[in-house]
């Protein structure tokens, strides 16, 4: 696996991020609600229904605090399983433009393997935390990726996640965090709103209510961020390749506000070289077209004359050959035709109504149906036979004719 840098700047990662999200923010918003809710809010609630409070002593001041043995295990058992489901409804929504919420709970088909991945990140970012705070920020963007990639790779191992991720964001690290820091400004402005929605309740019985409504800022924040680091991975993994807009482009029909395209390559050359080598390539082929049209003139002058002398002869030929026939064949033979041909079209359009399969260039498409082939063969080989007999004799003399003419010529 080659290690892909991403070189398209944050802003440009956002604006893909806002273009997919075009018309789908409410269902967007509906799953990341859903997301929120199960990993946020679950765990506190059991935390508060079944509380567990120690109590420590810091300066002489004693302070107590949960450490709810149910909320913790709520945490290690299933938060590995929504985050599986997250990278997938977020996968399948950026590539198809479909929002499947039941995608969130498909963790549960796997779920040993996505505790133990949970389990294991965790272990490693704390670890590195311990060092000391920037180290444990790298850890945390280094292992980013692990539940796209077991999204995208269901067969593979925890450690094939991990190093998988480590690998691709291996000169990555940088350009991701700027990408989560570029969202400070959102940021803030979301968490002011949530304060202006929650000072109205207060500490009151309806503060459960007005911390849902609360999160609603929040989660329309988490839309966007989740789905520019969506947009992120597809870069990383090539699944996304950014199409550059320009007069080329435009030129040759293609929509400049089409900005992303998936599974493809793009060859990039400047305007200049595509220019200059059109050029010289039409120099060229003018060159060798006007040397073309200089030989098939001057071999055209030399056969005008003799084409010329050869088609007087052949319709000299045809001519007599003409006469000939008028005489020989009688007028009862040509209403034996006619009629021939009547009784063929007769028994064509008598043919069952059966309609034809027609396989042409990839497509199955219908046609008329035809007439029986034994029938029609049937009845034009007898009138066949017929205008046979009665040519033959003229063709011969047609063929003394012609012998004749090429004897004095």
């Amino acid at each position: 696996m080659n290690t892909h840098i991403v070189t398209e700047p944050s802003s440009l990662i956002r604006k893909i991020a806002r273009d997919a999200l075009k018309n789908h923010w409410k269902d967007m918003f509906l799953g990341i609600a859903i997301y929120t809710l199960l990993t946020g809010y679950v765990s506190s609630i059991l935390s508060f229904v079944f509380p567990r409070y120690e109590t420590i002593d810091i300066y002489g001041q004693s302070i107590s605090y949960n450490t709810s043995f149910v909320g913790f295990l709520y945490e290690v058992l299933l938060i590995g399983a929504f985050m599986y489901g997250l990278a997938l409804f977020m996968l399948t929504f950026f590539r198809t433009k479909r929002t499947d919420n039941k995608l969130l709970f498909e963790g549960f088909s796997m779920l040993g393997k996505t505790i133990l991945l949970q389990i294991v990140t965790t272990v490693f970012i704390f670890l590195w935390s311990l060092l000391f705070v920037i180290p444990g920020i790298i850890a945390a963007i280094r292992y980013s990726m692990a539940f796209y990639i077991l999204a995208d790779h269901p067969e593979y191992t925890v450690s094939q996640c991990i190093n998988e991720s480590k690998a691709r964001m291996r000169g990555n690290c940088g350009k991701y965090f700027v990408l989560l820091l570029s969202f400070i400004g959102w940021a803030i402005l979301a968490s002011l709103a949530q304060e202006l929605i929650l000072a109205p309740f207060g500490t009151s019985a309806s503060s459960l209510f007005g911390s849902l409504i609360g999160l609603v800022p929040g989660v329309f924040l988490s839309v966007y961020v989740k789905t520019s680091e969506t947009v992120f991975y597809e870069l990383l993994t090539k699944n996304l390749i950014v199409m550059v807009p320009d007069q080329h482009v435009r030129d040759n029909g293609v929509d400049p506000g089409n900005m992303v395209n998936a599974n493809y390559e793009i060859h990039e050359e400047t305007e200049n070289a595509k220019t200059g080598s059109t050029e010289d390539a039409v120099k060229t082929a003018a060159t060798a077209a006007d040397g073309f049209m200089d030989k098939v003139s001057d071999t055209y002058d030399d056969m005008s004359d003799t084409v010329s002398d050869v088609t007087d002869k052949i319709a000299d030929l045809q001519e007599k050959a003409a006469d000939k026939i008028d005489d020989i064949i009688p007028d009862a033979l040509e209403d034996k035709v006619d009629d021939l041909s009547v009784s063929a079209e007769n028994t064509a359009q008598g043919a069952p109504d059966v309609p034809v399969q027609v396989y042409d260039e990839g497509e199955i498409s219908s046609a008329e149906p035809e007439a029986d082939a034994e029938e029609v063969t049937e009845v034009m080989e007898a009138a066949a036979e017929e205008i046979t007999e009665a040519v033959e004799p003229a063709a011969e003399e047609v063929a003394a004719d012609a012998e004749e003419i090429k004897e004095n010529e």
